[in-house]
């Protein structure tokens, strides 16, 4: 069965949702956050991100990858810097186990792969969270990985 990956990274962690099904019927597979280890350096960081996602994606069938961008008013400082760098070390990990769809998504794009307009208040209040089972249940950042994957879903 054919299935897609949303990415939510912050500076210390990656919050990753594995969907099937369709946008009518979406099915988690898994949602899982992976928390950095404290005391690395920078590119050790990275090179276990790499290795994470890498052993992640072992054996799946993943045909499109999808990342929670960050919003346009949180785009500035360190924090974005290796929120971003995060970001990469996940893309390329995820091309070279030949996955050849990506996109990055904000609220607005979200919105409107629901056919909404493309404001968050939409996600918010009128698309149905009912179709994913115990959905209110997981926390505000699982959430925005279950929505950039339900998202890309067709």
């Amino acid at each position: 069965m054919k299935e897609v990956i949303g990415f939510r990274c912050s500076t210390n962690e990656i919050t990753y949702c594995r969907l099937s099904g369709s946008k009518e019927k979406p099915k988690i597979i898994d949602v899982q956050t992976l928390r950095l280890p404290k005391a690395l350096k920078r590119i050790d960081e990275l090179r276990w991100i790499y290795s994470e996602i890498n052993d992640i994606l072992e054996g799946l069938n993943v045909e499109i990858i999808s990342m929670k961008d960050t919003e346009p008013i949180a785009r500035n400082g360190n924090k974005y810097t290796y929120r971003l760098e995060n970001e990469t070390t996940i893309i390329i990990a995820c091309a070279l186990k030949g996955i050849k769809n990506y996109y990055k998504k904000v609220n607005a794009t979200i919105a409107k792969d629901f056919g909404f307009k493309g404001k968050k208040k939409y996600l918010e209040k009128q698309l149905d969270k009912s179709v994913i089972k115990n959905y209110e249940d997981y926390n505000y950042i699982e959430q925005e990985a279950i929505l950039v994957a339900w998202s890309i879903l067709k």
